[in-house]
C-alpha cells in the first residue's frame, strides 16, 4: 500500500470515529434529558411517598386517597429508575419500560390530583405528568429520545 492509499485509509477512519463520537454525544445528551426528567418525577414522587405516610399516621379524613397516592408514588419511583436504567445502558427493551413507566405516571399522576389543596401531591402531579409525556415518545420512538 503507498503512501497516498495509507493516508486515505487513515483518514476515512478518523472521519468514522468522529462521526460515531458525536453521535454518542447526541445520544448521551439526550439520554441525560430522558434521566433528568424521569429524576425528577422520581423526587418527587419520593416526597410525595413521605407526606402520604404522614398524612396517614395524623389520621387523614382522606385516607383511602394518600393511601393510594403513596402505593402509586412508590410504584411511580420504581418505574421511573427502571425505565432511566434501560435508557443509560441501551437496552433492546426500554421501549416496554417506558410505555410502563409512562402509564404507572398516569395512574400517580391522577391519584395525586385527587388530593385537592395539598401542594406537594400536585407538584408530584405535575412531574409526573411530564414524565408520561416524555416516556410515551421514547416508547412510541423505540426507546430512544433523539426519535422523540
Amino acid at each position: 500500500m503507498d503512501r497516498r492509499n495509507m493516508l486515505g485509509v487513515l483518514g476515512a477512519g478518523a472521519a468514522s470515529l468522529v462521526a460515531l463520537g458525536g453521535t454518542g454525544h447526541a445520544q448521551q445528551h439526550e439520554h441525560r434529558g430522558h434521566s433528568e426528567i424521569l429524576d425528577d418525577c422520581r423526587n418527587l414522587c419520593g416526597r410525595a411517598a413521605d407526606h402520604c405516610l404522614e398524612e396517614l399516621r395524623k389520621g387523614t379524613e382522606q385516607r383511602e386517597a394518600y393511601a393510594r397516592a403513596h402505593e402509586l408514588t412508590r410504584d411511580c419511583q420504581q418505574f421511573c429508575s427502571l425505565s432511566a436504567d434501560l435508557t443509560s445502558r441501551g437496552s433492546p427493551v426500554a421501549h416496554h419500560a417506558h410505555a410502563a413507566c409512562a402509564e404507572v405516571c398516569r395512574a400517580c399522576a391522577e391519584s395525586c390530583e385527587k388530593i385537592a389543596g395539598d401542594k406537594i401531591l400536585q407538584d408530584c402531579a405535575r412531574a409526573c405528568r411530564t414524565a408520561e409525556e416524555h416516556c410515551r415518545k421514547m416508547g412510541r420512538a423505540g426507546g430512544h429520545a433523539s426519535a422523540a
